[in-house]
């Protein structure tokens, strides 16, 4: 009976094991491998998913967002982060971090972002204009937008910039006269400061009213292949005449520039020397247009916290388009007072402006501030003379830098460096023009020069007569007089203007021969003899 039980349990086991799938029998347990020495990036099969730390790779486009940041951006030198580079979009400051990156909560309203060039640094230069601005698309929720900063090859310390006012571009052929201009510059430039580090400034009216000119003036200006900076002038604005005259149209009026030249303010640096480009042309529009010589509380605003970021021991260079100051004529400058109070404290504070059609070097007013109202490159509106409306010559002036310490001079257009002024003889010509006189218009004059004849062929000098209110005889006979009207038909507001640099002396009988000896601020001497030997 044993037997049997034992048999019928042998029976059903063997069947039970037949019913079981391969699958359901378990595998026997293989050895443990010896882990290898460095495992950190083995995961265990039964611990949690490791959770990988995002961080920003601005290399290959990733910078990541944050909390309230709808701006953003790398900035770097051949792929590598540049930091501590300021970064604006006009209304909100900021620098780069420690990788190059920026990040910003930017203003609603602003059309670009930019950056303030370092020393040692200078932008990509596209067609003359430099790079250091790039477009806002207000439709996109977080703008991302790079800058590449090239490095100059030699140390910026010492450097020279040079200041144009006013090409005014208006007429076709006034093109040839532009480029003959900027040829007698590049020629310059090549066999004054070949090598060196050299940049250029346009203080604003690139056109006169004529925006379809900014083209030909880039292409132009690219023949001196170094960055062209520029200021947005009165007759940059664009504006329909039959609209009323109101503030609101500034906002507008400046759109054209833009596209070609980036925002109406801004500011870079070279060597010691903080650069700061402002737009002083409050535009109204209307018929006449109206426009206010002043500079807007927004940029009020922005250059303070601009300058939060310069050393008290640089020196500041503003470039705008209308004189903060003027030695010959009373005119109100807006918020001048405003601006000066945050410019005083620097090494040294260089004002360049244009504006005007002449040309006149501001020392002498107290506030420390020296201003250079630069001659209008195209004299009295390319006249054929072309001199500006007080006599001096088309040209241009050269700033030499040597820390924060400043040289400058102007050339004319055509002629060697040392011709700095225009001698007028006794002649035949009315009253006001000083008809007896040895007459002497020296355009750089300020009052650190010395103007000076000899009647004794050098023996000794004394001081000529300053005029306050005298016009250049040259510029008399070509334009009229202020308020006149008379020339040249349909341009009936050109007109000579009074010189603050115009000087005179009466000879004595019998001197045949009058020595003029000029020394400029610099101890630079100019000199010239004029035959007087007809009285």
């Amino acid at each position: 009976m044993k037997k049997l039980i034992y048999f019928v349990c042998l029976a059903f086991a063997g069947i039970f094991l037949l019913g079981c799938e391969k699958n359901d029998m378990p595998e026997p347990e293989k050895p443990r491998e010896e882990e290898p020495a460095d495992s950190t990036d083995i995961v265990d099969p039964e611990e949690p998913d490791t959770i990988v730390e995002q961080k920003d790779d601005p290399e290959n486009g990733i910078i990541l967002d944050m909390p309230g940041i709808t701006l953003k951006g790398w900035v770097h030198c051949n792929r590598v982060g540049m930091p501590g580079v300021v970064v604006t979009d006009g209304t909100n400051v900021t620098v780069t971090d420690e990788k190059g990156i920026y990040r910003m909560k930017r203003n609603t309203t602003a059309s670009h972002v930019y950056i303030s060039s370092p020393s040692g640094y200078t932008v990509c230069v596209k067609n003359s204009v430099p790079q250091f601005y790039a477009e806002i698309n207000q439709r996109t929720d977080i703008v991302h937008k790079d800058f590449e900063l090239v490095r100059l090859e030699k140390d910026d310390t010492k450097h020279t910039f040079i200041a144009i006012g006013d090409p005014q571009l208006y007429r076709d052929f006034e093109l040839s006269y532009l480029k003959e201009a900027v040829n007698d510059l590049n020629s310059w430039v090549t066999q004054s400061r070949k090598g060196e580090c050299v940049h250029y400034i346009v203080l604003g009216d690139l056109v006169f009213d004529k925006p379809e000119y900014h083209e030909s003036s880039k292409e132009i200006f690219s023949m001196l292949n170094a960055p062209v900076y520029n200021v947005i002038g009165n007759h940059d604005h664009v504006f329909d005449k039959s609209e009323p005259a109101v503030k609101s149209n500034d906002l507008k009026a400046d759109t054209v520039y833009k596209r070609h030249y980036g925002p109406t303010y801004y500011s870079y640096n070279r060597g010691k020397i903080h650069y700061v480009v402002l737009d002083d042309v409050e535009y109204w529009g209307g018929s006449g247009p109206k426009y206010v010589d002043a500079v807007s509380d927004e940029q009020i605003a922005w250059l303070q916290k601009d300058l939060m970021y310069v050393d008290k021991d640089k020196a500041i260079v503003l470039c705008l388009h209308a004189p903060t100051k003027r030695r010959t004529e009373t005119r109100s400058f807006g918020n001048r007072e405003q601006l000066y109070a945050l410019l005083r404290g620097y090494a040294d504070v260089q004002i360049l402006s244009g504006h005007t059609h002449w040309n006149s070097v501001v020392t002498d007013d107290g506030s420390g501030m020296t201003e250079h109202i630069v001659a209008a490159m195209c004299g009295n509106w390319w006249q054929p003379e072309l001199i500006c409306s007080e006599g001096t010559p088309i040209g241009y002036k050269i700033f030499d830098v040597d820390g924060t310490s400043f040289k400058w001079k102007y050339k004319c257009v055509g002629q060697p460096e040392q011709y700095q002024m225009r001698v007028y003889p006794l002649g035949e010509r009315i009253n006001i023009l000083r008809p007896k006189n040895v007459v002497l218009n020296v355009w750089d004059w300020d009052p650190s020069w010395k103007v000076e004849y000899s009647e004794d062929n050098g023996q000794n000098y004394r001081s000529m007569f300053r005029s306050l209110n005298m016009y250049d005889i040259t510029a008399y006979n070509a334009f009229g007089a202020k308020g006149d009207n008379t020339f040249p038909v349909g341009r009936t507001w050109i007109q000579a203007s009074e010189s603050d640099h115009m000087f005179y002396c009466r000879p004595s009988i019998p001197y045949n021969q009058l020595k003029i000896r000029v020394t400029s601020r610099f101890g630079d001497m100019f000199s010239t003899t004029v035959n007087i030997q007809n009285l």
